[in-house]
């Protein structure tokens, strides 16, 4: 059984707001901890394990920020339990064994605080009461005659909030409800209990950490101190000068997009330790930039060597006094037979969806892309076999940033069809649309962690997530290739990107060719006379040109205010083409129809996945139509196609 928090107590906690004072600590009582590292011990204190699985410590944890990014990895290792920075939410740790004691101290705290959350571990007196206090504190330790200790945790330091104490019971709570408390309150509660208590010693620990060793990337108040930063000699190639306090000039990678020139310090590298900056910090003084992240630059420079900015992850660190240790870390050379006999791809649909970072489903407008891309998303949050292929089960994320009505209407049509109760399905959606030329990654990551998490993420579509970027643009797509990466490796999900193809179906989707390139796997759905086809173009190290032929089965899913039937569609899938005849010919048997009626049809065939109004296809035939005589009579012309159609039972009767 693991021996670290589950992932619903890493939510709980990144939800009251305390992501970035959250950490790792390695609550495996056998882990072995490395020979080079300064760690004391196993479960106390924050830690991580290192690339042999050995446990080592964290270095500089109190100055530490965790991401979102972070904290989802981090909830993927099941020995990780949970360590809360004291910097904002404080505690009382009551640490006295004689629990008639313990039980009168926090009979004090709930008299000054009121209701308050405990967390505790079975066969143990001792008790912990978390709150919130703004300001700066120290460390404070009241000695009790009777024995044991009341300490007040502060800035500096941490608390265990889930896992396993290395008593082997775990850490449990009672509430969840964190009062948030006066400086004058909490005074008042700390004399009174070295009154009632008759404390012996109580000592104040005045040293505060200042505000660089707080905050990682807090605003510049003096140079820390140098440090060693791998940024540093790949900017000196681009570099057009230096400031008298270490800074480097560079030319901002955006500087096309910047509208006036405020010359070679417009754009400024500030080194790990200088500008009052930890790590290092990009600052562009121009409006267009000053959204943008260290991640964006490192990105659109080309930057390596440790660079991941946003989502860095602190388990790239070594202990402080084990620099060996790192340096070793970075690079490891692994015998042909260990590294071949590493785990095989690993699936979400059995040969079809990967459990990667980046994969794409493109067609053609009206092929139905989006019916089967529902079908696959329902088969994954259901873990119902798809096409005979093995599921891994685990919940979905639709970004629906186009037709979010069509998709209502499809996700009804689904449970309808399938008998299911969508409150019982975990799926989420999100109706409207990013922006992947900015920052939106973050937004969408930050989303789907409060969700819960999911195994597969859906773009639906690509060109509605761009807004002004070029689709063939090398430059403008590598960087939303590299966002929506930046999505997946933040939430442990495969992105799959719903495209359109080019006009030329034959040479795939439209736009930069980089992006087949990039993604693990490509599924092409087209409409052809054979019927409509789900066809694997790409699958990296796996045999591509699997193919799983379909048709749309309609499915009614309510009435109107008009009482009349409202429907939409499901897949019904086949392992051979159906060879359905084509429908025109259905009116008289002898295909004697006119040219208004074939128009009818391709426009259906164009816009009838998106649930069109009748309305939408009746103008969208009379702009196809040419108009003879004086009165115009194209509306009327299409009336009379789709009246025919529909009684032939070509053409469905209760559209829109």
């Amino acid at each position: 059984m693991p021996h670290g928090a589950t992932r619903d107590e890493w939510t709980r906690f990144a939800k009251v707001g305390l992501t970035p004072d959250l950490l790792p600590v390695v609550s495996d009582p056998t882990a072995r901890i490395s020979a080079r590292s300064s760690l004391k011990g196993i479960g106390k204190t924050p830690s991580r394990f290192n690339r042999q699985r050995e446990a080592v410590g964290i270095p500089e944890w109190t100055s530490f920020e965790a991401t979102i990014a972070e904290i989802t990895q981090w909830a993927a290792e099941p020995e990780y339990g949970i360590c809360v920075q004291t910097r904002r939410l404080r505690a009382l740790d009551v640490d006295v064994d004689d629990e008639p004691t313990a039980n009168a101290v926090l009979d004090y705290i709930r008299a000054s605080f009121g209701d308050v959350a405990i967390r505790y571990r079975a066969g143990s007196a001792r008790l912990l009461v978390p709150f919130w206090l703004d300001g700066d504190y120290a460390k404070r330790v009241m000695k009790l005659p009777t024995g044991g200790m009341v300490e007040f945790l502060a800035t500096g330091q941490q608390f265990i909030a889930a896992g396993e104490h290395p008593s082997g019971a775990r850490y449990q709570w009672r509430g969840f409800d964190f009062p948030k408390v006066t400086p004058q309150r909490f005074e008042s509660l700390w004399e009174a209990l070295a009154h009632a208590f008759h404390a012996d010693e109580i000592r104040h620990h005045d040293k505060i950490l200042d505000a660089n060793q707080r905050s990682l990337n807090a605003e510049p108040s003096g140079n820390v101190g140098p440090t060693h930063d791998p940024l540093v000699e790949q900017l000196k190639r681009i570099s057009l000068g230096t400031g008298r306090d270490g800074e480097i000039y560079i030319p901002c990678p955006w500087k096309d997009l910047h509208t006036a020139d405020s010359g070679p310090s417009e754009t400024v590298y500030f080194p790990a330790g200088t500008g009052g900056y930890v790590r290092g910090h990009f600052k562009c003084q121009h409006a267009h930039c000053l959204a943008r992240a260290d991640a964006d630059f490192t990105l659109a420079l080309g930057l390596t060597a440790g660079s991941e900015g946003d989502f860095e992850n602190v388990e790239h660190y070594s202990d402080p006094e084990t620099p060996a240790e790192a340096s070793r870390a970075k690079f490891a050379v692994q015998p042909v037979s260990e590294f071949a006999s590493g785990p095989a791809v690993d699936w979400l649909v059995k040969g079809v969806l990967p459990t990667a970072e980046l994969a794409m489903i493109y067609g053609q407008s009206g092929s139905g892309k989006t019916f089967a891309v529902l079908d696959l998303c329902m088969a994954v949050a259901t873990g119902r076999e798809w096409n005979s292929k093995r599921v891994r089960q685990g919940p979905v994320i639709y970004i629906a940033a186009e037709a979010a009505a069509g998709v209502r209407r499809r996700l009804s049509a689904y449970a309808r069809a399938y008998g299911l109760d969508l409150s019982d399905v975990p799926m989420g959606v999100i109706p409207s649309a990013p922006d992947l030329t900015k920052n939106d990654d973050r937004d969408l990551a930050a989303a789907v962690q409060a969700y819960g998490g999911a195994r597969l993420i859906v773009l639906d579509t690509l060109s509605q997530s761009i807004p002004g970027a070029d689709e063939n643009s090398a430059q403008d797509m590598t960087r939303v290739l590299l966002r929506l990466k930046r999505l997946a490796q933040a939430t442990n999900a495969l992105v799959l990107i719903v495209h359109h193809s080019g006009k030329d179906q034959s040479r795939g989707a439209r736009g930069f060719s980089g992006i087949r390139a990039t993604i693990e796997t490509e599924l092409e759905v087209t409409h052809t006379p054979r019927g409509r086809l789900l066809e694997i173009a790409k699958q990296k190290d796996e045999t591509d040109s699997a193919e799983f032929y379909f048709t749309l089965r309609p499915v009614p899913i309510g009435i109107d205010e008009d009482g009349d039937a409202i429907t939409s569609c499901v897949c019904a899938w086949s392992p051979a083409p159906v060879e359905a005849p084509d429908p025109v010919q259905q009116i008289d048997g002898k295909g004697r129809v006119g040219n208004t009626e074939r128009i009818v049809m391709d426009v259906w065939a164009e816009i009838g996945w998106c649930d069109p109004t009748l309305d939408d296809i009746r103008y969208a035939v009379a702009k196809r139509l040419a108009q003879t005589g004086k009165r115009d009579r194209r509306l009327e012309f299409a009336d009379r196609a789709i009246e025919r159609l529909q009684e032939s039972g070509a053409l469905p009767k209760n559209i829109g």
